[in-house]
């Protein structure tokens, strides 16, 4: 319920986005919820959020983003048929782009296709044209999301920048890849996209590169937690340089690469798939006070009123334990507040008539 306020205030007044050069417009916000068939595992299963990004006064250095659209995309969530998607794996034909060499992971496609309709819809709602700067992003499913978006939407005209994809599974072959270069990066060395990891988390090296015909998409942004060589990163929760990150093209010695299947932490035994650095409180789906931000709508406070002390976890929490935990929180939030199930979304677009 309170996605577009927060969306809008915390990328708005509360400066999460000024840096970037731009923030999201008043009003602009369209959320979108999606069923994924007809089962209860399919309902409501698909989530994401479109915006107008303008222009902001932030004066700092660094590379701004040119004013435009906007989408993003949640990850596998519990309860849903997200899962499901994630294990169709199979790499089939891709129907857009010119490419009959591309192979594209089977449930991204049609959780793609899904969302198509609606997002360009969104985007031509809020006066974006083919002609506007587009950026998606995402996390885990999400992020490939993006990426699959991003390919379709430039293979349909629009004009894509590079999304933003947090440990993303792969999305398909490296014809695929190469395609997605020249249509988003202009060229077939260009930049499709970023792909953003962290630690040894396993994710983004799914499905196995070393026992299907997927590949990685590069560059790669690697970040860990720790000293030695690499691109200082600040922490936002801290602002101390604690971090490093390394930009990789495909080197063994880099990024996912450098370790083995073995050496992967999956999301059921640590938390590599969730902790980021540009997350407020170095979680990229759990907040300070998640009741506030997911459905109160009141965004996440500006930088300096952090006060460096994360709400209560597990001295283990995993990835899957924290993603359980923030839904049981919204959960038992509308149990004992069900009229707010009823609250009306700012500009909502769904197949779910319910809605």
């Amino acid at each position: 319920n309170g996605t577009a306020s927060s969306v809008e205030k915390s990328c708005g007044l509360n400066g999460h986005c000024s840096a970037a050069g731009v923030i999201v417009k008043p009003g602009s916000v369209h959320t979108v919820i999606l069923n994924d068939g007809d089962t209860a595992e399919g309902k409501n299963a698909l989530f994401a959020y479109a915006a107008y990004l303008e222009e902001s006064t932030d004066l700092s250095d660094g590379e701004k983003l040119v004013p435009g659209c906007m989408a993003a995309f949640r990850g596998t969530w519990p309860g849903t048929n997200n899962w499901y998607r994630d294990i169709q794996i199979k790499l089939i034909p891709v129907d857009a782009g010119d490419c009959p060499e591309c192979r594209m992971h089977q449930g991204q496609q049609i959780v793609w296709k899904l969302y198509e309709p609606y997002i360009i819809a969104a985007f031509e709602s809020i006066n974006c044209t083919k002609a506007t700067p587009i950026y998606l992003t995402g996390h885990s499913l999400g992020a490939s999301i993006a990426v699959v978006g991003s390919y379709y939407l430039a293979a349909l005209g629009w004009n894509v920048q590079p999304p933003y994809a947090f440990e993303p599974p792969l999305f398909g072959n490296e014809a695929l890849n190469r395609r997605l270069r020249s249509l988003v990066g202009g060229s077939e060395v260009g930049v499709g996209a970023h792909r953003i990891t962290q630690g040894r988390d396993q994710v983004p090296a799914l499905p196995s590169v070393t026992t299907t015909d997927y590949s990685y998409l590069w560059p790669e942004v690697h970040l860990w937690n720790g000293t030695g060589e690499g691109i200082e990163v600040a922490d936002a929760h801290t602002g101390r340089l604690d971090w490093r990150a390394e930009i990789c093209w495909g080197s063994p010695d880099c990024g996912m690469k450098q370790f083995s299947e073995s050496e992967l932490v999956s999301m059921f035994v640590g938390d590599d798939h969730f902790v980021d650095p540009f997350a407020p409180i170095n979680n990229i789906v759990y907040f300070s006070d998640t009741l506030a931000v997911c459905e109160l709508g009141e965004g996440l406070p500006p930088p300096r009123f952090f006060n460096g002390r994360p709400p209560p976890m597990p001295p283990v929490a995993t990835a899957d334990w924290t993603l359980r935990h923030v839904q049981q929180i919204i959960h038992d939030h509308l149990r004992k507040h069900p009229q707010q199930r009823k609250h009306p979304q700012q500009r909502l677009l769904s197949n779910n008539s319910e809605r």
